[in-house]
């Protein structure tokens, strides 16, 4: 009878031993990628959140700055978590040094347990593992459908300049008469 109670009491403990831990790799909640106006487009804005929602701001097929969304698949985002791992986004150096006018850049953030996480590298100007992920997020919105939608999207970061007046529409008012 004390072999049948030492038996279970070893199978409760091994058991209770493999209880499976949270895993770390669905904290992310949400990233947002912003590829500033450059020659040969206007930029981008991409935010992929954990509910598998995909909105974007830029060139999609035939249509120029617009505003699309739609939803990816719970492989993709296990791909996008699993490449974001493995650039060590918490360890890796957040913000580039390099001030260059004329270049190619990239603006990440990454959400995740209410805390965020701001990365700007220069487009192949110094090569690591999160512009290989930056550069991978940017080029996603080919492979994903989507839809245009009416309404703007608000992201945090900025792809572009703000939009510039018709100068046909810019108005001088005339000067003002001195009073002698």
């Amino acid at each position: 009878m004390d072999r049948i109670y030492f038996i279970c009491l070893l199978l409760f403990l091994f058991l209770a031993a493999c209880k499976k831990t949270a895993s770390k790799n669905y904290e992310i909640t949400k990233i947002e990628l912003a590829r500033p106006s450059g020659y040969p487009d206007y930029g981008a804005t991409v935010r992929i959140d954990s509910s598998l929602v995909y909105q974007y701001w830029g060139d999609y097929k035939d249509i120029r700055q617009g505003f699309f969304t739609g939803k990816i698949s719970k492989t993709f985002w296990d791909t996008l978590i699993s490449k974001l791992n493995k650039a060590k986004f918490k360890t890796a150096t957040p913000l580039t040094d390099v001030t260059c006018v004329d270049c190619r850049s990239y603006e990440l953030i990454i959400y995740w347990n209410d805390r965020k996480r701001r990365f700007d590298r220069v487009f192949n100007l110094k090569r690591d593992s999160i512009l290989a992920f930056m550069r991978w997020v940017d080029s996603s919105y080919k492979i994903i459908s989507l839809k245009q939608i009416k309404d703007s999207i608000k992201f945090e970061v900025s792809p572009h300049e703000p939009p510039k007046p018709n100068f046909k529409s810019i108005k001088f008012p005339p000067p003002e008469k001195a009073n002698n």
